[in-house]
């Protein structure tokens, strides 16, 4: 993946890591309560023109929060970084020291996140299939 002009090379990390990293960032979503009030219709084919309320939003806003400043999601995902390069250079907690590459740890974690996640979550959505042929006939 190229960012800046630089190339971040992230090799996802072993099913442990992986999967502790998915525990503790669903364990941050869990406590914060996070509260998805649907009661509006849900538009399948592009989520974002669902009916979705402010209370809706302000949950997940929160939960975000929640999971970025939880130290466990954080050691966890600097576990996956062992892994991962950003121009040659390993990225630990000494790579985000220069102040210019500070702008650069959201961009990164998400992406480790993403990367380590995604089977998981391709695993899981495979296994509600039925469920969004549900949703397509409840609102025809």
């Amino acid at each position: 993946m190229k960012y800046n002009k630089s190339l971040l090379h992230i090799t996802p990390s072993s099913f442990v890591l992986a999967n502790n990293l998915k525990r503790v960032i669903v364990t941050e979503i869990i406590n914060s309560k996070l509260n998805l009030n649907l009661d509006g219709k849900i538009n399948v084919k592009d989520p974002l023109q669902s009916d979705i309320s402010g209370e809706t939003i302000g949950s997940l806003i929160q939960s975000a929060l929640q999971v970025a400043v939880s130290e466990d999601v954080e050691k966890a995902i600097f576990e996956c970084a062992k892994s991962a390069l950003y121009d040659k250079n390993k990225i630990d907690y000494d790579f985000f020291e220069p102040i210019e590459t500070r702008p650069l740890y959201y961009p990164i974690m998400l992406e480790l996140a993403k990367v380590n996640m995604q089977p998981f979550i391709e695993g899981l959505s495979s296994q509600f299939g039925g469920l969004t042929k549900i949703l397509k006939n409840i609102q025809k």
